[in-house]
């Protein structure tokens, strides 16, 4: 079993309703905080076209660590540290 640290993670901030992640320089996800959809966007067609990606997650997913760690693993995500 692959084991993450979640420590990588800079980029966490959360804005109403919704959880921001940043794992690398052009994609962003957007977490409901519902937990069950994942939005994900490039930053780059974001201005241009809206792009976004709509990922659906375990219901049983509904810690927000548990969730991270399944993007991590799932689609092989490197942390992008933002300053």
């Amino acid at each position: 079993m692959k084991y993450v640290n979640l420590k990588l993670i800079i980029d966490y901030y959360r804005v109403r309703n919704y959880y921001f992640i940043s794992f690398k320089k052009d994609i962003l996800f957007v977490i409901s905080k519902m937990y069950y959809v994942i939005t994900l966007y490039n930053y780059k067609k974001l201005l241009l076209k809206k792009s976004k990606k709509i990922i659906y997650i375990m219901k049983g997913l509904k810690d927000l660590n548990n969730i991270i760690t399944f993007l991590i693993l799932t689609l092989d995500c490197k942390p992008y540290m933002v300053y």
